[in-house]
């Protein structure tokens, strides 16, 4: 889809954000709209405000652009680009993935919404913030009871909130306005009651993803105490740490997807705080949705691929089983043949080998009888003869209304 990378200039980004949508824009160069959206902040690039795209698609009278404003500080990082292919080429070799219609609904309707705006009053707060509220008029309760005293423990659901006293107001809010938004665009929010893991989690779409707000610790090297160093001089101190962990004050908003792990963290930066990003928040939790599809739908077609397979080599090995089989039969009727044949000769052996007995006891003149020894001998090794000839034969022989061991048949 794309040929090569370039270094994409702030006069052709400008241009191209005020003529279409900046989810269009990013497709078109392979970016996430946010990503895109942060180097526009970066580089000093005015952009459409919200609405601007659905007053505009009304009829409606909208702003003059603003003008493209100087750079007046140094050289900055211009952000490259993958430059796409011409449009025929595109289509001939690697057509670009669509978005899902559900998820591309989401986001137009995204582009159109008004600011997410973090409101100062948490009186009519989340009832997840408000869980939070509560855990924490708990907590102090609790730390005021006698150790001997019953402890009051947590019922209710309270969103996933982990910071210092100092950031716990603003954390409170954040969390409260994309809960309250989150509400308001449809998607279903949702805690649990679980008294040692404090859940948060949106769904959208079928797929549910977690909220978690947190402050990071930072490490520092551990400075003796006073204590410590006595201890260290006497020989006294077993185990000193190295270092400490202190709070960083930074706010953390965390997201992340229960499946395939799709996971993305916000904080403070250079041009914009947390609290002007929660559009961007979740525009990215809609983008999840599209990539998680994405992989469902390759997972689903991999599992076809594989059952299919799976079929293919079991249907192999039927009827190579079957083959097999078949010409062990064909090997048991060959041998069975093949023995019918050779005890046929035996008995037709001994039958020659009596008659010439036969001929030359009475070539002596003597007379065989059956009471005689020789006669009762031969008798017997008639049997014998008769017993060898081949029960195929024999049956053919007493339909045919013969003896088995007449001479016609046995030769």
């Amino acid at each position: 889809m794309y040929t090569e990378e370039k270094v994409l200039t702030r006069e052709r980004l400008y241009e191209d954000v005020w003529t279409s949508p900046m989810i269009h824009v990013a497709r078109k160069y392979g970016h996430t709209d946010v990503g895109l959206g942060k180097y526009c902040r970066r580089l000093d690039i005015p952009l459409p405000g919200r609405g601007y795209w659905a007053r505009k698609a009304a009829g409606k009278r909208v702003g003059r652009r603003p003008r493209l404003p100087t750079l007046d500080r140094g050289r900055i990082n211009l952000p490259t680009i993958r430059e796409p292919r011409p449009e025929r080429e595109v289509m001939l070799h690697e057509p670009p993935r669509e978005l899902d219609p559900d998820v591309k609904a989401l986001l137009d309707r995204e582009e159109s919404a008004e600011r997410i705006v973090v409101s100062d009053d948490l009186r009519w707060a989340h009832k997840l913030v408000r869980g939070v509220v509560k855990d924490q008029k708990r907590a102090r309760r609790n730390s005021c009871c006698s150790r001997f005293a019953e402890r009051e423990e947590r019922i209710w659901e309270m969103a996933d909130i982990t910071v210092g006293p100092e950031l716990l107001e603003r954390a409170l809010k954040i969390m409260n306005a994309l809960l309250k938004a989150s509400q308001a665009r449809g998607f279903k929010v949702e805690g649990d009651s679980d008294r040692y893991n404090p859940l948060s989690q949106v769904t959208i779409l079928g797929q549910t993803f977690k909220l978690r707000m947190f402050e990071p610790n930072r490490q520092v090297p551990h400075v003796l105490t006073e204590e410590e160093k006595i201890k260290k001089r006497k020989g006294l101190a077993s185990w000193i740490p190295k270092i400490d962990k202190i709070r960083s004050g930074e706010l953390i908003l965390q997201v992340m997807s229960a499946t395939f792990g799709f996971n993305s963290r916000f904080r403070d930066g250079k041009k914009s705080r947390l609290e002007e990003q929660l559009n961007d928040v979740v525009k990215t939790l809609i983008h999840f949705v599209d990539s998680i599809r994405m992989r469902e739908k390759e997972q689903k077609r991999w599992q076809q691929q594989y059952e299919e397979e799976q079929r293919q080599r079991l249907a192999e090995e039927e009827r190579r089983r079957q083959i097999e089989e078949e010409r062990k039969r064909e090997q048991e009727r060959v041998n069975e043949l093949l023995e019918e044949v050779t005890a046929w000769r035996r008995s037709c052996d001994l039958r020659e080998y009596l008659e010439n007995i036969r001929q030359r006891v009475l070539s002596r003149g003597e007379v065989v009888t059956p009471e005689s020894a020789i006669g009762k001998w031969l008798q017997w090794a008639e049997e014998v003869a008769c017993k060898l000839i081949p029960q195929r034969l024999a049956a053919l022989a007493l339909n045919e209304g013969a003896a088995p061991h007449e001479d016609g048949l046995a030769d």
